[in-house]
């Protein structure tokens, strides 16, 4: 996918989620995918935006994570390959701060 003006949440599922899923957990590990329109009204800080969100039920303790697959101003020249790289930064980090991340108990 090359520069987007706007992402659907299919699209998002399949070309940026699906993919970091599959290269950062383990079968079975992953227990619910939820992705969802949202608009934020923003603050000083964040311009009003629509966002698509993820969030994930992973890990023995169905652990919840959650964060911005995309957003409209933030990232509206992103690239495909840009939002997925945010993405496993994001759940790398997710995981390795969990009880079932790449410590011990993970194997």
């Amino acid at each position: 996918m090359p520069h987007t003006d706007a992402v659907d949440p299919s699209t998002a599922l399949a070309n940026i989620v699906l993919p970091e899923l599959d290269g950062i957990f383990r079968p079975g590990e992953v227990h619910a995918i939820e992705i969802c329109v949202a608009t934020h009204e923003g603050d000083e800080l964040d311009p009003v935006q629509d966002v698509l969100e993820l969030t994930l039920t992973v890990g023995p303790g169905s652990e919840a994570f959650g964060t911005a697959v995309w957003q409209s101003v933030v990232m509206a020249r992103w690239t495909t390959t840009q939002m997925r790289w945010r993405l496993r930064s994001d759940l790398v980090d997710f995981a390795a701060d969990r009880s079932f991340g790449w410590g011990e108990e993970r194997g």
